[in-house]
């Protein structure tokens, strides 16, 4: 009977031909393992920021929607205290705010259903 250690060497190149190519195959998985778990976290983070970023444009749109509705007003405003439509702006005060009415209006009340 042959022994492992006794064999010639050729056959000692052919045991190690097969693991070399193993080996290989192994440190390109781990490489590209490595690379995943460094590159994974750093993707993630840019998702969120994208997601905050796409919040922070949505949130500012809708506060200069505001600040426009409150331009608007502040130049109603303006017009009634330099006495130019005073007279319209005590009307529409007592009607949106006092809910009055001129003595010859009639005011509906829609009462919603169910």
């Amino acid at each position: 009977m042959e022994s492992k250690r006794t064999r010639s060497p050729s056959s000692r190149q052919e045991l190690y031909k097969y693991p070399k190519k193993r080996r290989r195959f192994w440190v390109h998985i781990i490489v590209i393992a490595v690379l995943l778990f460094a590159v994974l976290p750093l993707l993630l983070e840019v998702s969120r920021n994208n997601a905050a970023l796409r919040d922070s444009k949505e949130a500012l749109a809708i506060m200069l929607e505001e600040e426009q509705r409150i331009n608007i007003e502040n130049e109603q405003l303006r017009r009634y205290a330099e006495g130019e439509n005073f007279d319209e702006f005590i009307e529409r005060h007592a009607r949106e705010s006092m809910g009055y009415a001129n003595p010859r209006e009639r005011v509906f009340h829609v009462v919603p259903g169910n």
